[in-house]
């Protein structure tokens, strides 16, 4: 493939994704929380601080402004400048600079450390570029106040409180004016250009401290966890949306040592536990509105979203806060929410990289996100540099976590003492420290607190096989009381707190019985059952050296290491995720009228920090003509991302659908693959404004896979990248965070890709949309294309004012593309309109736009048409060079009021036969299912379709789609299976003579919003 960038067709571009950026303005501090954060700097010398900068400016603040940052709600001080002097070569008299933090409305955000800025003020600032403007290099560290002394001009640093890392030694804090000019031309080599009259500077003194001090230690914001009153123990989370920057180890270990460094001292009140991770999208890590852990903390590495500068800034924590207060030693505190800290790139900050450093950095900025702020640095605190909230990173004296200083004890006692009760002195004593239970479950022996009755307290778990009975908030003396399910499998224990306290719930193992072997063959009768093989016969093919499926493996080779004995049909789905936010589900139907189909699921996860796959297994048994739904969420063991490797005894049809939220506000499916391959390709994606794009890989097979994706960018030189996808693994590509050493990235931009393996693997791709503050308000997904094509057809497509729909087109070829689009009417009525895709491009034709467009109309009256109705599209490349072809669409309304979409890739050939798993009416999201089918021919087609349930007797009924025309059914509709109302159901479309095209698209309630989430899936071709 030649490395050319690919271009985009001018003709007709998508909606103006810029507008979607502006649209994103979010509403998430509307509940007047207040949240506070602090941050970690790199020290840097007074030349790196110089030569880092993008631009270096004196000015005069000409205004102030706070407003809410486009795409995540976080809230903005911007102050408009009016440059005197430019000492990089800028020559923009007026420019805007943007910081972290301030007021709108009920709501601000504090940011210790940021930059501050007054209306007439004289500042020299040095800053770097951000989306919208400019921010500064390294917060409040990297602006100047211009002050006039005795000395005469001089330069006063905003801010030298801000915790330093490193070993070099920074700017300093004052200094004359003159000096700095030197420093710069020493540096950048040029003189600064006079751009305006610099006016009268201020006097000395105009910087003041923002942070409220109490005894030596110093408060961040008056904000503390209520929590620690009632005992109940504060959570934190680690975010994988992005890798840990630890050489070696997940950071499970170091974050535990944060949480343990503020929970182990026996003198003040507040718990804090590590509970594994959870996935936040970058845009909700400082949502205080809707906080991503309500009532807990969040770490999150790698700064997805961008908060933190480029130059220096290492990791930022904090808390947001709001109502109701409480006085606690004579201080008024408001109630923390929400706790967080985002790391910076360890590309920035390589000693992220070391356990201790990582540790270090984290359990202070879990100090700030507790309430406390800087150990003060004038001298008031003996040997301040002993404490881990000291500004300053990192010395032989620095505590190793999880110990503090003393200055940090003092700040921990005064905000968490032992009697902060509302009852007066609350002392907790819980007994015994440990219960047991046997295998088979039950109620457990109750623990017992022992409290003054005016002491509220509470108990908490996050082991899945206790159940708590009674209330997890309580007051007074009483008992705790748990049952436990039945353990089938190695002792275990469980981890309890109950008023603050530590306890401890064992069960034991369960016994080890020997399975029924009827025919002594070594097979369990119940896995022979379940794999469709004769538990009473030990010999020939069910036996247990029988070989049934022609694999090379025994009956019993299969049963040890977990595989299908009779599994002669193979299907993939390499996408799949299941927690507390996706739920994912899996339609199989059995299309075979008289043979039963045994069908085992594998779940295979992406490797662990050992490198280690966990598969499992589960297994379906379905009749013929039958329909079965597994949701992975009843499979234990299935948790967060996985793939799916599915093995049948006779050919099954397997559809999978994603949603999310557990109100279902977002969804996407697809259908299962048939086959791995070495290649794959991707016409659409893209990174900007809002959007996530992820990259699904699962490799089947015994060996690693070394993949190679080439990204094609419009406009840009394609960029690889090198990839293992590990033996029987899932791997996960976040297109948006893909990065080269040279500074090269995939952000912001529309993406295409090749993918070249090794090895045989599955690609599929998801894409969402963050919007207005919402994590993947809208979201679809669709596997590889496996070729270039010089046809492609695709059923599905309706455009108006509801429905916005997109043909994307890529030409991965050196030879230019003359491609002519059939759009295929419900009348028969056939448009033609033809588009060249130069070589190596890609681009995309807005079907809407067409039938609006007046130059296409006056030339056939025609075009008119498809500005409002259904339609199919055949496209064909008449000169004999393949292309990609998918089609998306996205609704309701235009781009700046999308909430959701859906996606395929077209099918390069009609078929007789088709088949689809999923299909759904009515139910709790009232759920509505349409099949389009797509005649390409001239000649009328008659098809027949099977609708069949998990219950009953299958159903049929005949229709007749027209010659070039798509066909719609709307199933529960009249006339179109009135008796699927209710049901969840799976279609057989068949065709007598003339070769069709099938899909489906699916459409859901949620939040009272219709059609809040849909799918879209091309049904699965049948011999």
């Amino acid at each position: 493939m030649s490395r050319v960038g690919m271009s985009p067709l001018p003709r007709t571009p998508r909606p103006s994704l810029a507008a979607l950026s502006a649209l994103a303005c979010a509403t998430w501090l509307a509940c007047a929380p207040s949240p506070a954060l602090a941050a970690t700097l790199k020290a840097r010398t007074d030349a790196e601080e110089i030569a880092a900068a993008d631009r270096i400016v004196r000015g005069r603040v000409e205004s102030v402004r706070t407003e809410r940052r486009a795409g995540s709600g976080a809230i903005e001080t911007v102050a408009r400048v009016r440059v005197v002097d430019d000492y990089t070569g800028g020559t923009d008299r007026v420019i805007e600079i943007r910081e972290l933090g301030g007021t709108v409305g009920d709501t601000t955000l504090v940011v210790p450390g940021a930059a501050r800025f007054l209306v007439g003020d004289d500042i020299v600032a040095l800053v770097e570029r951000k989306a919208g403007g400019w921010r500064p290099s390294a917060m409040g560290r990297s602006i100047f106040g211009v002050r006039q002394s005795a000395a005469g001009t001089e330069l006063v640093r905003q801010d030298t409180d801000e915790p330093l890392v490193g070993a070099a030694t920074p700017g300093p804090g004052r200094r004359s004016l003159a000096s700095f000019d030197a420093a710069v031309r020493a540096v950048r080599r040029q003189a600064p250009t006079r751009l305006s009259s610099p006016g009268v500077a201020p006097s000395i003194g105009e910087v003041a401290a923002v942070m409220p001090t109490v005894e030596g230690f110093r408060l961040l914001g008056n904000m503390r966890w209520h929590e620690a009153d009632s005992g109940l123990p504060v959570t934190w989370y680690r975010n994988t949306l992005t890798a840990p920057p630890l050489d070696s180890g997940n950071s499970e270990a170091e974050l535990g040592q944060a949480m343990a460094a503020w929970t182990n001292p026996a003198s003040a009140s507040i718990t804090l536990v590590y509970g594994g991770t959870r996935v936040v999208a970058a845009n909700a890590t400082l949502n205080c509105g809707a906080p991503p852990v309500p009532g807990g903390g969040l770490i999150t590495y790698e700064d997805p979203d961008d908060d933190i500068t480029t130059s220096g800034v290492i990791a930022i924590g904090g808390a947001c806060s709001g109502s109701p207060t409480r006085i606690v030693n004579g201080t008024t505190f408001s109630r923390i929410t929400y706790g967080f800290v985002i790391f910076t790139t360890k590309a920035e900050m390589a000693p992220l990289g070391q356990s201790l450093f990582l540790a270090r950095v984290a359990e202070h900025e879990v100090g700030h996100a507790i309430g406390l702020g800087h150990t003060p640095t004038d001298g008031s605190v003996a040997n301040a540099t002993s404490n881990i909230m000291y500004p300053s990173c990192c010395q032989t004296v620095t505590p190793v976590p999880p110990a503090i200083g003393p200055d940090d004890l003092a700040g921990l006692q005064f905000i968490y003492p032992v009697d902060s009760g509302s009852g007066g002195s609350c002392t907790y004593d819980v007994t015994p420290s440990v219960q047991s239970i046997g295998y088979g479950g039950g109620v457990v022996t109750p623990f017992s607190v022992n409290t003054g009755s005016a002491c509220t307290w509470s108990v908490a778990s996050t082991a899945s096989w206790l159940t708590l009975s009674g209330p997890a908030t309580r007051t007074g003396p009483g008992t705790i009381s748990y049952v436990a399910a039945a353990n089938n499998g190695t002792a275990r224990g469980a981890a309890v707190t109950i008023a603050g306290k530590g306890v401890t719930v064992q069960q034991e193992a369960s016994p080890v019985i020997a399975p029924t072997d009827t025919d002594n063959d070594g097979l369990p009768d119940a896995w022979e059952i379940q794999a469709g093989l004769n538990p009473a016969v030990g010999t020939g093919a069910d036996g247990a050296t029988g070989d049934p499926d022609g694999d090379g493996l025994t009956n019993l080779q299969e049963y040890q290491r977990r595989l299908h004995p009779r599994g002669v049909v193979q299907r993939y789905l390499a996408e799949g995720v299941q927690n507390t936010f996706f739920a994912t589900r899996i339609a199989l139907v059995n299309p075979s009228a008289t043979v039963t189909a045994y069908v085992q699921l594998r779940f295979a996860t992406p490797p662990d920090a050992d490198g280690v796959v966990t598969t499992t297994e589960h297994w379906v048994t379905i009749a013929p003509r039958r329909r079965a739904t597994l949701d992975v969420g009843t499979v234990a063991g299935v948790r967060d991302s996985f793939a799916t490797t599915i093995e049948s005894s006779t050919l099954v049809v397997a559809d999978r659908t994603v949603s999310w939220d557990g109100t279902g506000y977002g969804s996407h499916a697809e259908s299962a693959t048939e086959a791995p391959r070495t290649t794959w390709y991707f016409a659409e994606g893209a990174t900007m404004a809002g959007f996530n794009t992820f990259y699904l890989l699962l490799n089947p097979g015994t060996a690693a896979a070394e993949t190679t994706i080439t990204y094609l960018r419009a406009g840009r030189a394609p960029r690889t990248k090198s990839y293992t996808v590990a033996p029987g693994a899932r791997l996960t590509v976040w297109v948006d965070m893909e990065r080269w050493s040279d500074g090269d990235s995939l952000e912001a931009a529309e993406v295409s890709a090749r993918i070249d393996a090794s090895a045989p693997i599955i690609a599929e791709r998801a894409m969402y949309l963050d919007r207005n503050g919402q994590v993947f308000t809208a979201g679809h997904d669709s596997v590889a294309l496996t070729a270039p094509a010089e046809r492609w057809l695709l059923a599905e497509g309706a455009t108006g004012s509801y429905f916005d729909l997109f043909i994307l087109l890529a030409n991965p070829s050196s030879q230019d593309a003359n491609v002519r689009l059939r759009f295929l009417l419900g009348d028969g009525t056939v448009i033609e309109h033809r588009e060249m895709v130069p070589a190596m491009a890609r681009g995309t034709v807005w079907v809407d736009a067409l039938g609006r467009d007046a130059t296409l109309i006056a030339r056939n009256p025609d075009y008119a048409r498809l500005a409002d109705t259904a339609v199919s599209t055949d496209v064909i490349v008449d000169n004999g060079v393949g292309i990609l072809v998918e089609r998306s669409m996205w609704w309701p309304g235009d781009s700046s009021t999308w909430g959701e979409a859906h996606n395929s890739g077209g099918v390069t050939a009609p078929a007789l036969r088709w088949a689809l798993a999923e299909g759904e009416v009515g139910g709790a999201r009232n759920t509505k299912t349409y099949v389009l089918v797509s005649n390409p021919s001239g000649t009328s087609a008659t098809i027949t379709v099977t609708m069949v349930s998990e219950t009953g007797a299958p159903e049929q009924q005949v229709y007749t789609v027209g010659a070039n025309s798509r066909f719609n059914i709307a199933l529960g509709d009249a006339g179109f299976f009135p008796s699927a109302l209710g049901k969840r159901v799976g279609l057989l479309v068949e065709s007598s003579a003339v070769p069709i095209v099938v899909e489906r698209a699916m459409y859901s309630d949620a939040g009272g919003q219709q059609w809040a989430a849909g799918t879209n899936a091309v049904a699965t071709k049948l011999p």
